[in-house]
């Protein structure tokens, strides 16, 4: 009884320091068409304490990928979206990527798999506490006389950190 209780004690002590030491911010991007250059912030955050960003990471249900009008498909963009994290001062990019199965014809797109994710893998950024942190959509290729922009849909945005001062 008495392992019982030292065992639940520990436990309970370290129970904050586990639930505090990884947090996400979350943001959904429904189209990414809907931004400009000039208009592009997704979403901002402004922590209370200083923060390390740990991974962000991207999942589409149609990731970066423009229409070919010409030919009735749906391509690879040359310069594919992407999206940043800053606080005016530090940035990160990640890149979202084309579906893997690119070109599609318009017609079979309905039954193809077109999504799409990126990982950035392990990061260790840095964020002053009271800075404002923003999502941003960094557009990709623009729109020509046969080609759309390009552009991604149904996108979130998920990025994990800690609190500095409790790094996990």
């Amino acid at each position: 009884m008495t392992r019982f209780i030292f065992r639940l004690s520990i436990l309970l002590l370290t129970l904050p320091t586990i639930a505090a030491a990884l947090s996400t911010w979350s943001s959904h991007v429904e189209s990414t068409s809907t931004y400009t250059d000039q208009n592009n912030i997704v979403a901002r955050f402004t922590p209370d304490n200083a923060i390390t960003v740990t991974r962000v990471e991207l999942q589409s249900a149609f990731g970066s990928s423009r229409a070919n009008f010409g030919l009735g498909q749906y391509e690879q963009c040359v310069k594919p979206i992407s999206f940043e994290l800053t606080d005016g001062t530090t940035s990160f990019t990640l890149v979202l990527p084309a579906p893997p199965v690119l070109p599609v014809p318009f017609a079979s797109a309905a039954s193809a798999n077109l999504s799409s994710f990126a990982d950035s893998g392990r990061l260790n950024l840095n964020f002053s506490r009271g800075r404002t942190l923003t999502v941003l959509v960094l557009q990709g290729d623009p729109q020509d006389s046969s080609d759309s922009a390009c552009f991604a849909t149904a996108t979130s945005v998920t990025v994990q950190y800690h609190d500095a001062d409790n790094p996990q």
